[in-house]
């Protein structure tokens, strides 16, 4: 359909991208590029994650999942990720994490001035942001395993940062 706009969603490791209509509400990725034939576009980008729809989602997996919202922070220059804790009445509290680059994880602590997280995985939350927004949550055995680079990363911060695992790669607090 001429002039439509997908919402798009990367999938995986792989770097696949998939039509999510979901997210349509909450225009998070965007679609640009030539026209390959009449009314297709085709992705060479995605949008990052803004703290508002960010928000938006975690309140409402939180709800899904009956845990509590608690503190959000939002990506700068470092760390280069948003943040919120979620706390479940059951005394679990783990923090969700968005990258500037729309890559998604679960890490037990966070703090914004300290460097370093302790991936985990929760598979309720993971489950609700797929079944949600598409969102795929990377898991904590391909966090903490060997770097590989992303088309999305530059060049200059893998040389001089050197992370050695995929998840100090995807979120830093590189200046």
């Amino acid at each position: 359909m001429p002039g439509v706009h997908k919402s798009l969603h990367r999938t995986g490791t792989a770097g696949r991208f998939q039509a999510i209509p979901a997210l349509k509400q909450f225009n998070l990725f965007t679609v640009a590029g030539p026209r390959r034939t009449p009314g297709e576009f085709q992705c060479y980008q995605l949008a990052t994650m803004n703290m508002t729809n960010f928000k938006k989602i975690i309140y409402s997996i939180a709800q899904a999942q009956g845990m509590t919202v608690g503190t959000f922070h939002e990506a700068s220059i470092t760390p280069n990720f948003h943040a919120c804790q979620l706390s479940h009445p059951h005394g679990l509290t783990l923090f969700v994490l968005c990258s500037i680059n729309d890559d998604w994880a679960f890490a037990k602590t966070f703090h914004p001035m300290t460097w370093g997280l302790e991936f985990t995985d929760h598979s309720g939350l993971a489950s609700s942001l797929r079944e949600s927004y598409g969102i795929e949550v990377l898991v904590k055995k391909e966090l903490d395993g060997p770097f590989s680079s992303r088309p999305y990363l530059h060049n200059y911060d893998i040389k001089h940062w050197k992370p050695k695992t995929l998840g100090e790669g995807l979120f830093n607090w590189w200046d």
